[in-house]
């Protein structure tokens, strides 16, 4: 059990690294109300993925049984039926985010936040990419392939620490902003191509095994 959950351990881990990576670079380059505006204005990002989860969470242990019992086509109409639905709710989010997020956050937090539009827009942006990657890493795991979520998070963190003390340096928390959502947008692309390589693959064997 150590074994087969180590690398789910691993990536998760990290994971919540990546996510505040931006503001260790931010604490130790910046002051502390910078801080603490970068924290009111990433609050959403975890939002979106909180949102996300309520919509692919429940349905895990359906496509589980879809992909015991060989079902390829019920579990990749499954795939692709949530991934419409984070899509549309991400789309959502992010439409909300930006008409109430800046003010609702402000009047929040009791602070102006007005100048922080475009790193807020820049986080929503990662966040959706965040929320996508989480699924696709409960459809990897569902393959039992968490050797290669682990490897995905290890490649994409090592990306950011490089990458973050240096545009925290130069940009500003907009520098932090931009390295974590792209950060965020290359784990997903990572995850993707995998799910996509490995649905090719399961595909091919069900197919071979009829054959013989």
């Amino acid at each position: 059990l150590l074994k087969d959950c180590f690398p789910l351990f691993f990536a998760t881990f990290i994971g919540f690294y990546q996510i505040n990576a931006p503001k260790y670079s931010i604490d130790s380059f910046m002051t502390g109300a910078d801080q603490a505006n970068f924290g009111y204005i990433s609050m959403p990002v975890f939002f979106a993925c909180l949102v996300c989860q309520f919509l692919y969470l429940p349905v895990l242990n359906a496509m589980a049984v879809h992909y015991q019992k060989k079902e390829v086509k019920l579990l990749k109409k499954s795939v692709r039926k949530q991934s419409v639905l984070i899509f549309v709710a991400v789309l959502l989010i992010m439409i909300g985010a930006g008409i109430l997020g800046i003010p609702f956050l402000s009047i929040l937090y009791s602070t102006d936040l007005s100048g922080l539009k475009t790193e807020f827009y820049v986080l929503m942006l990662g966040s959706g990419a965040l929320a996508y990657g989480n699924f696709l890493m409960s459809v990897l795991t569902i393959f039992r392939k968490q050797k290669t979520i682990m490897i995905g998070y290890l490649i994409t963190t090592l990306a950011e620490i490089i990458a973050m003390n240096k545009a925290v340096k130069i940009y500003g928390i907009l520098g932090g902003s931009v390295v974590f959502s792209l950060t965020a947008a290359l784990l997903m692309v990572y995850l993707f191509m995998a799910m996509l390589v490995i649905f090719s693959k399961y595909e091919h064997e069900i197919k071979d095994r009829g054959k013989q």
